[in-house]
């Protein structure tokens, strides 16, 4: 797990960014295994769960899990725009 940031402005975006990017790489490690589900305990700058299941070659469904609320709209626009960039389709996206 990344180390927490401060929570001043600049820093929780920064430690938001970095711990989203961790987010994807493991995504796209999980699509190159072939393995068909994996649960991940998000960083409390996420505060969320994931959970991953193959839907397809290259394809996920993914759904993130909030601790006390849902996850923010623009992490949740980050997450989706950066599979995206990798060439990973999202199949289905639950937020909750």
């Amino acid at each position: 797990m990344l180390p927490v940031a401060p929570a001043d402005g600049a820093s929780a975006r920064a430690a938001r960014l970095a711990q989203t990017q961790a987010l994807i790489a493991s995504i796209e490690v999980f699509v190159k295994s072939g393995r068909p589900a994996l649960s991940l305990a998000l960083p409390p700058a996420l505060g969320a769960r994931a959970e991953l299941e193959r839907a397809g070659q290259g394809a996920v469904t993914l759904k993130l899990l909030g601790r006390a609320t849902a996850p923010r709209p623009e992490e949740v626009r980050r997450i989706r725009a950066a599979l995206h960039a990798r060439g990973i389709t999202l199949q289905a996206l639950t937020v909750g």
